[in-house]
């Protein structure tokens, strides 16, 4: 797709909307949704709702289950939309808009993410299991 579509796609899903999709595959960090955007969104493991797949103790959702999650990050590198679907303050919200007006996405960002926004759980992207 080129650049415009993903602008585009930026402006109407910005960072802090919610968005719904369906699982269409599985990371070992995570689970890839797809948004009918044209471009998908990645739900790392400390992103999950969930504290059992937070701490690898349960499943990934499955292939094509629904998904609800907000957009943590636009990620213009690899256009991609990073998710979450822990619960923020309105004030937490704000410290990932500052932060990633100050930092560019880039890769490897993510935990430096989560630690500014005052996750008080952030533990890594690694783990979870398919069922």
């Amino acid at each position: 797709m080129e650049a415009t579509d993903w602008d585009r796609v930026k402006a109407v899903v910005p960072i802090g909307s919610e968005v719904s999709g369906q699982v269409v595959g599985h990371l070992p960090s995570g689970v890839f949704v797809g948004l009918g955007l044209g471009f998908l969104g990645q739900l790392e493991l400390p992103e999950f709702a969930d504290p059992a797949v937070r701490s690898r103790g349960q499943c990934f959702p499955p292939l094509g289950a629904p998904l609800t999650a907000r957009v943590l990050q636009h990620v213009d590198h690899n256009q991609q939309l990073r998710l979450t679907q822990r619960t923020l303050s309105e004030e937490e919200w704000e410290k990932v808009r500052v932060f990633l007006r100050e930092r560019p996405a880039e890769q490897g960002a993510s935990a430096d993410i989560g630690r500014d926004a005052g996750y008080s759980e952030f533990n890594g992207s690694q783990g979870g299991r398919r069922c």
